[in-house]
């Protein structure tokens, strides 16, 4: 499941669409991103400035496919494990692994050089340094301060609510359960409502439960009295 998250104006993350997917493979990520790009169209919503993820090999691309004026931030927790486990150097990888959370660019460059020019540094490790060092500007925290991005510079947020999902539901878990847990994510994040013999209490039926519950009419609710 892929997951697309906003922060709202009281600085809250908020799930805005998610898909399911069989795999990270390129032609289901432009599934994606060609739906979400749909539903920003359809509801005249305006465009992101900024936009996070991972350093996947086809995630970046779409992003610059179909969204092509925002700038696309790499996570700089991602890029710092990709250091500790591409890098063989004991010290160039803990050089390296410090370099995306620098802040300060007398410092990032000076960091970049000191390990460009370490004797010790292998044929390999230094083919893969640079070859990082092509995005830089893309997730160095130093580069980052002047983007729009709310002093954000890690995809933590989404990672605690995937954390949250991976708690409640499972493999087996229908899709008007997908749906409720999301709307609960939404509404708050310190009561989440645990499912219980593989039901859901609720008062107020939300839109999308109602719409879901008329094709999958055979899932059990139990309203609140």
């Amino acid at each position: 499941m892929a997951l697309f998250i906003a922060i709202d104006n009281e600085g809250r993350s908020v799930v805005v669409f998610y898909g399911l997917i069989l795999s990270l493979k390129n032609e289901n990520i432009e599934w994606l991103f060609k739906k979400v790009k749909a539903a920003f169209e359809i509801y005249n919503l305006p465009l992101p400035k900024v936009i996070m993820s991972d350093d996947g090999k086809t995630v970046t691309p779409n992003i610059k496919k179909y969204f092509s004026t925002a700038k696309n931030q790499l996570c700089a927790w991602h890029i710092s494990q990709n250091f500790s486990k591409k890098i063989q150097n004991p010290k160039i990888k803990f050089l390296a692994s410090r370099l995306p959370y620098e802040s300060n660019m007398a410092r990032t460059n000076e960091l970049i050089q000191r390990i460009l020019d370490d004797p010790s540094i292998s044929a390999k490790d230094l083919k893969y340094f640079k070859k990082k060092l092509l995005t830089v500007a893309s997730w160095s925290v130093a580069f980052q301060n002047e983007h729009q991005n709310l002093g954000i510079n890690t995809t933590s947020r989404i990672e605690s609510i995937n954390s949250k999902f991976k708690r409640f539901l499972n493999p087996n878990c229908r899709l008007l359960e997908l749906q409720y847990f999301i709307d609960r994510v939404n509404e708050t994040k310190k009561n989440l409502l645990k499912p219980t013999n593989r039901r859901f209490f609720f008062a107020k039926q939300p839109p999308k439960m109602k719409m879901l519950q008329e094709v999958y009419s055979n899932y059990i609710f139990e309203p609140l009295e």
